[in-house]
Order: C-alpha cells, then structure tokens, then sequence
C-alpha cells in the first residue's frame, strides 16, 4: 500500500515527491511498513492538505486518484469505524470537491452526511452540514434552495443556542446574497455575523465578518468603508493566525487604493500579499498578487513589467483551472496591450475576458469588463463602445455603485455633447 501511495504522490506532486507523504505518515505516527485500510482516510486527509499549497485542483485530483486506486469512495467511507468519523470524511470529501468546482459530487456528499448526522440526531452537526448545502447550492445558481437550507440552518441553531454556528449561518447569507449582486443585504448579514462575533470573541469569525463587509462596500464603490473594514479584517486574521486569509485581504486592500489612485499604496499592498502567498505556498493567492500587479502600471514604459507579471499569473491560474482568475488577466493584457499599441492583441483579450466573466464573475465584475471594452472601443473609433458602457452602466445602477455609474454616464455625456455642438 506504500509502494501505490507513494507513485500517486510522486506522479501528482512532483515538485515535493514522495517526501510528502514520508513528512505526512512521521507526523501521523504511522510506520511505512504498517499502513492498513483503516489509515487510509486519515493519510489522505493529510497528503491533500499538504498538496493544497499547489492549489485545491491538484488536492482534488490527489484524492480522487488514492480512492480510484488504493480505496474506492465506498471503502474510504467504510473504513471509518464510527458514524462522526464517517460523517466528517463525507464531509472533507464535499469541501474538496467544492473548492474545485465539482459542485454536484459536492452536494452528494454533503447530503449523505447529513443523513449521517440526522439519523444520529447530531443536530448542530445537520445545521453546519445546511451551510455548506447551500454554499454549493448558491455555486450552482440555485438561489432560492440555498436560502430556505439556511433558514433550516438558522432555527437549528437557535433552538440549540449554538450561536458559532448561527454566526457561520449569517456569513453563509450574506456570502448567498453577495454572489447575486444584493450587496445591500449581504451587508446586513456580515453585520450580523459581526454582532455575534463579537459577543463570542472569535478573531476567525470577525475577521471574516469584515472581510464580507469589505467586498460588499468595495462592490458598491465605497472605497473609504472598503479600506476601513479590510484593515480591521487583516488586524483579526493576524491575531488568529490565518495566514491564508491575511494573503488574500492584503491584496484586497490594494483594490481600492488602486481605485482611489493612490497606485504606490496599493503596490505596496500587492507586493505584500505576494511576499505573503509565497511565504505560505499559497499558488491561487500569488496568482491574484501578479494579477492585480500587472493591472496596476498605465504607462507604456511599464508596459513589459506589467505583461511579465499577467503571464505568470495566468501560468498559475490555467494550471489551477480557475476561469475567473483567468479572465481578470485576460481583462488586465487587454489594457496592457492597448498601452504596447496592439491593436489586434487587445481586442482578442478583452473579448477573451468577457466570454468568461459573463459566465462565472459577479455582476461588478461584468460591468467593470463592458466599461473597460468600452473605453477600449471609443479610443480606436468602434461604434459599438456606447453599448458596452450603456450595458456597464446599467449593472451599476442595479448593485448601487453610483461612482462607476456617474464615470461611465460622463463619458457618454461629454460624447453627446459634443456631437451637438
């Protein structure tokens, strides 16, 4: 059972090897030459971990080649000799399988460990295996089942007074709300999350209650709440020890500097959740760093820096699979080849950007997209530029962004206007 452990390991990690599942089975206590069945859901657990610095697509893929090879899905369940150890690894199995999109599969095992979990009447257990449903369910578009899941979730919670999984269930609302563009509500249900954090002084959760307030605000345009709610999450992550999540918000408070035109701030920030990612060997977040780097210099002396930095991070995001990463770079070589006066080039990744976003990226996201095409399309005397900003528009009028809105209506203005002169 070593030997194939061992080659999986060595054939999907080949950057570490079968040193990684050595340093997993010495940190487990398991000797190489005793490794039974029973261990196998345990080293899996581990070795996916460990491969989660390379991102979860390459932990997923890890999983999945140990059950088809060593232990079937079925096995792996049966090895487990109680129903919590059953129910906690149907439970790992759907996480996995949700951080690499798989959403159906996902959902199958979230729901057969929720079976576990009523049939043993562990009733917080149901409520927090609810908030995951409705994370998959959400993925899925299926808004409205994702909402009454969570409304389960809630009175379960209540009824047993359990208030750090009633905390988790508000998070979960107001992430639902965020992934459809009702930034508003979302806010309110961050705030909730807030309140009861509080009360529990859980630096994990307020961190991420100021996280989703931050990115709801940083929807809306507010870029002062933005700055204000993203400095208080990296002060909550840094005294709970997310290193993760201190990576992501470090980007992220670049993000409306950046807005804010204050590109030597937001570079800074870049850098540093570059420098963080890297220290962690966290791939997608170096990924994001790159990217929000190259979109940064608007000037055509910093044109190849900038394309330097959108080919690395769209390297790492083609090999993680992750579409939305990858049209953010797509959008960003866009500008970065009108700057170079690659006419052609540009319009090919701008349209390569679109195809995706209007697929998989939040309402924001789309109309931050049309508005760039946009402007790209005014500048080399394409007809079509007044439609992609009406179109951006429209959107940010819709998810209350008024200072997109008023940027883009301006433009248009100033056109009319001229023309009637």
């Amino acid at each position: 059972m070593y030997e194939e452990l061992y080659r999986i390991a060595e054939d999907e990690i080949p950057e570490l090897g079968g040193y990684i599942l050595d340093t997993q089975l010495s940190n487990l206590a398991i000797p190489k030459s005793s490794i039974s069945e029973e261990n196998i859901p345990e080293i899996t657990r581990a070795i996916t971990e460990a491969a989660m610095m390379f991102g979860e697509k390459k932990a997923r893929k890890i999983r999945r080649r140990i059950m088809k090879e060593v232990l079937s899905r079925g096995e792996m369940i049966k090895a487990q000799k109680d129903e919590i150890s059953r129910m906690n690894t149907l439970r790992e199995m759907g996480e996995s399988a949700l951080l690499t999109g798989e959403f159906k599969e996902a959902l199958k095992d979230f729901e057969e460990a929720r079976k576990i979990a009523i049939k043993n009447g562990f009733k917080n257990e149901i409520a927090l295996i609810d908030v995951k449903i409705a994370k998959v369910l959400a993925r899925m578009k299926e808004r409205d089942a994702a909402l009454n899941i969570l409304k389960e979730a809630e009175k379960i919670s209540k009824e047993t007074h359990t208030m750090h999984t009633l905390a988790e269930t508000y998070y979960s609302y107001g992430s639902v709300y965020w992934w459809y563009g009702d930034y508003e509500r979302a806010s309110k249900y961050f705030s909730k999350t807030l309140e009861l954090a509080r009360k529990l002084e859980d630096d994990r959760l307020l961190g991420y209650a100021y996280m989703g307030l931050a990115n709801s605000y940083s929807e809306m345009g507010d870029i002062n709440m933005d700055i204000e709610y993203s400095e208080k999450a990296i002060l909550h992550f840094k005294r709970a020890g997310l290193e993760h999540e201190l990576a992501k918000m470090y980007i992220n408070i670049g993000v409306p500097y950046e807005e804010r035109g204050d590109f030597q701030k937001a570079e800074s920030y870049y850098l540093k959740g570059l420098e963080k990612a890297r220290e962690t060997g966290y791939l997608l977040m170096e990924a994001w760093a790159l990217s929000n780097l190259s979109g940064l210099y608007n000037k055509p002396k910093d044109a190849e820096t900038a394309e330097a930095y959108a080919r690395s991070a769209l390297e790492i995001f083609q090999m993680l699979g992750d579409r939305l990463g990858e049209s953010i770079v797509q959008l960003n070589l866009g500008k970065i080849y009108r700057l170079m006066g690659k006419l052609d080039k540009a319009k090919e990744e701008f349209e390569k950007a679109i195809k995706i976003k209007e697929k998989v990226d939040t309402d924001f996201g789309i109309a931050d997209a049309y508005q760039s095409y946009g402007k790209f399309l005014k500048d080399i005397d394409d007809e079509r530029w007044g439609e992609y900003l009406k179109k951006a528009i429209e959107i940010y009028r819709k998810i209350g962004n008024s200072k997109r809105e008023s940027e883009c209506t301006e433009i248009l203005g100033r056109h009319n206007g001229s023309q009637s002169s």
